[in-house]
């Protein structure tokens, strides 16, 4: 029988074999050098530590990662690309979910312990190294930030499954089932210490920083209800480092730009496939399958964007596919929920998120004779209702809310018309190929807007609604379209959990948060059913939890123990 449990990826030996996207990442193997010796030298150790970092990077950018956080929540769901993946429905047969043949649940559910074990034997040894000092304590820090980092996501998606602390370098059949407690105690006990051994910048961009694990434990005191905490943590963040909003929102979704002052922390990503790609190569299996993964570079830029380049007018094409409209999956699309909660008019968050206006890059005829010149209108999307009088006189193709949902709110036709996010766009991809799936654009983790919300709900919960009110408006006021700034601001009455929930949706749409906010303010599946009409009718409160692999309890020996959540067997 198979046996890709969570042993299988836990081996230590297999963890160094990494090519890494970032320059502190190691990148030669050394696939013939046992861990004991290697890891006794400078080198071993810094490649152990940067192996910490290699997972992330087949989650952040990546296409099942957003099935976890973004689709089957209020302001996401299924483009043409995932309608029939029943996450998008909560259908029963989440439990296996294959993709050409890969369990992408199980994938992920490898991804995390891998990262856990590599940070698990990393906190073990670093203290211990050679290291000098000053490094050392640094390492320390960040082994210790990017532990507590895989047990949050494990814990947020799959809930209270088996929890460790201790390095494997061996199989085991036996797994635990721990309290979500547990978990939470840990990470807060492991942020605590990286923070002081962390430094408050440094020179390799995208290691942890003493902000970025500040960041990080106030989002975790959320989890546990800890507000004060929160508060404080965010409002560290906040005032006393050199961390500024952006003026402008659009300017976080140019590619130009993404190494800026809002920016905490983020997985970093290059331009050249060669030093993006990632590999994780180990030793065969029981079965004689060799598991070897490619990540070429971030993706995310491809999962938001509608199908364009099949738009005809005339029988011609006036857009053909290209760098700078995107290449299109055509995975996830907004709700209708989510475009009613722009005022586009005032908040300037409506167009840097979404694309409404595609120009022609090819010249064709139109139908009266007249010349589509490249740089015409070709294609509008609006959340308007556009009247048949109106469309007659234009010699573009207009989709309105009506072409695009039925009155009910669900998704219309065959979802290849959209509404496309276009935060993710890199329009700096190869300037030759317009198909490559490849982006050297950063992932955003942890921005300063966040810690904003951050403190606004824990102010909120601690009864100080116009303190709230005071932290949203900082990033409405940012927001607003030059000269409607009173106009977005807010006060201390328009303070609630779903008007801080909404607020978050405009800020953060499609960043890997969604999900998990829901979840932790137990509106998951209240919000769901009012807003996704194809999740409404199957959600229940035990889908709080992802469920857990099959192929990991089919391989456990202790059943009685290691089970599935409650609903989904």
């Amino acid at each position: 029988m198979k046996t890709k449990n969570i042993s299988k990826i836990t081996v230590l030996f297999i963890l160094l074999l990494f090519t890494g996207c970032s320059d502190f990442l190691d990148e030669e193997n050394y696939t013939n050098i046992t861990g004991d010796s290697f890891y006794s030298t400078e080198k071993g150790i810094e490649s152990l530590v940067n192996a910490c970092y290699t997972p992330l990077r087949f989650y952040y950018g990546k296409e099942f990662s957003l099935v976890y956080t973004e689709l089957g929540t209020d302001i996401i769901t299924a483009g043409n690309g995932m309608i029939d993946n029943p996450y998008t429905y909560y259908r029963s047969d989440m439990v296996r979910v294959m993709d050409k043949e890969r369990d992408k649940n199980s994938d992920y559910w490898r991804y995390f312990y891998l990262g856990l074990n590599n940070a698990n034997s990393a906190v073990a040894r670093v203290p211990e190294s050679d290291l000098p000092l000053e490094t050392r304590k640094i390492r320390e820090g960040e082994v210790l930030f990017l532990r507590a980092f895989y047990l949050w996501h494990i814990v947020n998606i799959w809930g209270g499954v088996h929890f460790t602390t201790e390095e494997s370098t061996e199989t085991t059949s036996q797994l635990n089932m721990t309290a979500e407690s547990v978990f939470f105690d840990q990470i807060i006990e492991d942020l605590r210490k990286a923070i002081p051994l962390l430094p408050e910048t440094t020179s390799d961009y995208g290691r942890v920083t003493k902000p970025a694990a500040q960041a990080f434990l106030a989002r975790t005191y959320l989890n546990v209800y800890d507000y004060s905490n929160a508060l404080a943590y965010a409002d560290s963040v906040i005032t006393q480092y050199n961390y500024k909003l952006q003026d402008d929102f659009s300017d976080l979704w140019d590619v130009t730009k993404e190494k800026n002052k809002e920016i905490i922390w983020s997985v970093v990503w290059s331009e050249n496939d060669e030093y993006s790609a990632t590999i994780l190569e180990g030793q065969q299996d029981n079965d004689n399958e060799e598991w070897l993964e490619r990540a070429p570079g971030s993706q995310l830029h491809l999962f938001y964007v509608m199908i364009y380049h099949t738009m005809t007018i005339n029988g011609q094409v006036p857009v053909a596919r290209d760098l700078i409209n995107g290449r299109s999956f055509n995975r996830f699309i907004p709700t209708q929920f989510l475009l009613d909660l722009y005022n586009e008019k005032i908040d300037s968050r409506y167009n840097a998120t979404f694309q409404t206006t595609w120009l022609a890059n090819t010249e064709i005829t139109l139908a009266n004779g007249d010349t589509m010149h490249i740089g015409d209108t070709a294609i509008f999307v609006t959340k308007d209702v556009v009247s048949e009088e109106v469309r007659a006189q234009k010699p573009y193709l207009i989709f309105d809310r009506n072409d695009l949902f039925e009155e009910d709110g669900n998704p219309a036709g065959t979802r290849q018309t959209n509404f496309t996010l276009k935060k993710f766009l890199d329009p700096t991809r190869d300037p030759l190929d317009a198909n490559d799936q490849s982006s050297g654009f950063d992932v955003y983790v942890f921005r300063l807007a966040e810690m904003y919300f951050i403190a606004a709900e824990a102010q909120m919960y601690l009864g100080n609604n116009q303190g709230a009110a005071d932290l949203i408006n900082v990033i409405r006021r940012r927001a607003a379209i030059d000269g409607t700034e009173s106009q977005m601001e807010i006060s201390a009455n328009d303070i609630s959990l779903d008007f801080i929930l909404d607020e978050k949706a405009r800020e953060f749409a499609g960043e890997y948060i969604r999900w998990f906010d829901l979840k932790r303010t137990n509106k998951l599946v209240e919000r769901v059913r009012l807003h996704n009409t194809d999740a409404a009718p199957n959600i229940q409160e035990y889908h709080r939890n992802r469920p857990i692999p099959e192929n990991e309890l089919n391989a456990v020996t202790n059943k009685d123990v290691f089970k599935q959540h409650e609903g989904y067997n």
